[in-house]
């Protein structure tokens, strides 16, 4: 039974299946911060800010607006600030962010806090000929990262292991893809849009049944794709650009 916005509250740290960098499924968690229509507002969480700017923790670090004269000796490699930080220790016992409970916890003692409240930018040093000031910088160039994520409620779990479940289902299935021929994918592609018809037009299972044998007994069915538009199954070769309807009883 799919969850529904009823099972979740403002709150809530829940665990879902997101793809990473190189499209690898991968289980996700974060704590529910509003409770939409089309699905679950979700902060996302990092280690708590452990970076100081000249002594001065980097959230409260202010962009210097004043200009000063460069130090004397100063050269193109001479450092106009200093990047210090805190070492946080994490109580053992803890460390384990597949237990709801250590979430909870590490929530509440202050070393999980939401991605929104760590500062993603760049500090530098301005140089101009009027002197240099210290900055903090948001380069266009900069991937910024997500600080919040919107998950349909279907999609999320109370628990680490059941988001893992999915996770390895996805990532099991695009490995099982890749051991196909291409006249095995073919024609799991040209299956899934006629089950897709037969959902939409009521296609009989006889009916379909006939189409598939007819593709599938094509020597060229690699090189095959096939749509539903206005209401007609379509085929065609990869190369061609017209289309042609197919129906069961022509054939």
């Amino acid at each position: 039974m799919y969850n529904t916005i009823e099972d979740f509250e403002k709150g809530d740290i829940v665990f879902w299946a997101a793809k990473n960098a190189t499209s690898k499924w991968r289980v996700k968690f974060g704590v529910i911060d509003f409770l939409s229509d089309c699905g679950a507002i979700i902060d996302l969480l990092s280690v708590r800010e452990h970076r100081f700017v000249n002594g001065v923790p980097i959230n409260e670090f202010k962009s210097e607006t004043k200009f000063k004269k460069l130090p004397k000796g100063w050269s193109w490699n001479t450092e106009l600030f200093e990047m210090t930080y805190e070492e946080i220790e994490v109580p053992e016992e803890l460390n384990d962010l597949r237990k709801v409970s250590n979430i909870e916890t590490l929530l509440a003692m202050g070393y999980l806090v939401p991605m929104r409240e760590i500062f993603d930018g760049i500090i530098e040093a301005e140089i101009t000929k009027e002197g240099y000031r210290i900055i903090k910088n948001y380069p266009m160039w900069r991937r910024q990262e997500p600080k919040s994520a919107t998950v349909p409620y279907h999609k999320l779990y109370d628990s680490y292991g059941l988001a893992l479940e999915e996770v390895n289902k996805l990532n099991a299935e695009i490995e099982r893809q890749a051991t196909l021929t291409d006249e095995e994918w073919s024609m799991e592609e040209i299956s899934r849009t006629i089950s897709r018809y037969q959902s939409l037009y009521g296609m009989t299972d006889t009916e379909a049944e006939k189409i598939i044998k007819f593709f599938a007994s094509n020597k060229k069915v690699a090189d095959i794709e096939t749509r539903i538009s206005f209401g007609e199954l379509q085929w065609k070769y990869c190369k061609n650009k017209k289309w042609k309807t197919i129906n069961a009883e022509d054939l």
